[in-house]
């Protein structure tokens, strides 16, 4: 019989004030990399010699309490970062820390570990951990009034689950990472993060690269809208919604 799967761990984090063990120039190139398209991606390189995750992914939610993925890279290929993040947005709902993230509540910086064991809802284990090759996610949440970020780092399958070891080095590493990352997400959206009710507003903020028409259907799909329930909203056919999603869905690399 397969064991039960535990709950994840959530902790609280007292102190992120001190400066860490990450070396002066990880730090000025990170911090080189705010506001820039290479930033998640310079997450990951920075991190690598340190405790060496796999992948890593950003996300943020606002008032709205709707999820918008900032970035996702991975050391084996994009396509396995996309898949996770496809994942995800299945099932962002049943996460740990889409829940920590939700608008009320106390502010505060926590700490959060899962395992795929630790996956009960099947299909949330499959996307999420299977069809990727995750093996763990050991993430922080940062929450503040008005808007919640979440830095995730995952291993592999190949490689492995983070060990004591690697948690401690995270721990050290934690200042300065999410320093860089908030900063690189107010960057990214104009300082507006806290205030973007508005899916579309926020993703023209965030997402210049997108049409008027893929901005559209993308608020509405991140919404939980279905292509049939966007075509009637829209007035158009629901093969040009399924069009339409798509082409929003790889120019933002997912």
């Amino acid at each position: 019989m397969a064991p039960r799967p535990r709950k994840p761990v959530v902790e609280r984090l007292s102190d992120l004030s001190a400066p860490g063990m990450v070396k002066a120039a990880d730090v000025a190139r990170l911090t080189d990399l705010i506001g820039l398209p290479g930033f998640v991606r310079g997450l990951l390189e920075v991190a690598q010699p340190y405790f060496r995750p796999t992948f890593v992914s950003v996300m943020c939610i606002g008032d709205d309490a709707t999820p918008f993925l900032v970035g996702t890279e991975c050391t084996v290929g994009r396509s396995r970062a996309a898949l996770a993040a496809k994942g995800y947005a299945r099932h962002f709902a049943e996460d740990t820390n889409f829940r920590l993230m939700q608008p009320g509540g106390e502010p505060g910086d926590f700490s959060t570990y899962q395992t795929r064991g630790d996956v009960a809802a099947m299909g949330y284990r499959r996307d999420c951990y299977d069809r990727p090759g995750i093996a763990d996610r050991r993430s922080v949440v940062r929450k503040r009034p008005g808007y919640a970020l979440a830095l995730n780092f995952y291993r592999g399958r190949e490689v492995g689950e983070f060990d004591e070891r690697d948690r401690g080095v995270l721990d050290g590493l934690l200042p300065m990472l999410l320093s860089a990352t908030e900063r690189h997400v107010a960057f990214g959206l104009k300082g507006k993060l806290a205030n973007a009710g508005d899916t579309e507003a926020t993703l023209a903020i965030a997402c210049p690269g997108l049409t008027a028409r893929e901005r559209q259907v993308l608020a509405l799909a991140l919404k939980g809208k279905t292509a049939a329930q966007i075509a009637g909203d829209l007035g158009i056919a629901e093969t040009t919604v399924i069009t339409h999603r798509k082409r929003a869905y790889k120019r933002i690399g997912v």
